[in-house]
């Protein structure tokens, strides 16, 4: 054999080799890497986080400022939070006026209808099937001086069923 050849018969077995490397590197990938929006990985601390954001964004925002002012309110809290909620996740948000009366305070639902993304019938079912559960609650003032306390309960979808 000449020189020449040899040459080219190192080329292809290097050529090989590293397709070889390059698909067993894709496979491994594959196995190692997790879908963003699985359940499985979102941890409580990450639920937590995701209900106090989404809390923290609509008082930036003055969504609450506007509660009490429009009709239907529940509604476009409802619309504004399920477009800040990853998909695969349940939310239930209670909104309480804060009546302070010397050193405790007296708290009232606003919300007369749910704002949440469940039925009713499932509502239990949808949370008690969760595998992370988390809650986040906030403090604010609106402009005209009304204290409001804000609780938002997020969950991931899944779960076993019962």
């Amino acid at each position: 054999m000449t020189h020449g050849s040899r040459t080219g018969q190192f080329r292809i077995l290097e050529v090989v080799f590293a397709a070889v490397i390059l698909s067993s590197t894709y496979s491994v990938a594959i196995f190692i890497m997790e879908p963003a929006n699985n359940p499985a990985i979102r941890t409580s601390d990450d639920m937590e986080i995701l209900a106090f954001n989404v809390l923290n964004h609509m008082v930036q925002g003055g969504t609450f400022d506007r509660v009490t002012t429009e009709e239907n309110w529940e509604d476009g809290i409802k619309i504004a939070i399920t477009r800040l909620m990853p998909p695969g996740t349940y939310f239930n948000m209670t909104i309480f006026n804060a009546t302070i009366n010397g050193p405790s305070a007296m708290l009232t639902p606003l919300n007369t209808s749910p704002i949440t993304n469940v039925q009713a019938a499932e509502a239990l079912q949808a949370f008690q099937r969760s595998p992370e559960i988390s809650s986040s609650t906030l403090t604010y003032t609106t402009k005209n001086g009304q204290f409001l306390v804000l609780r938002i309960i997020v969950a991931a979808a899944g779960g076993v069923s019962q």
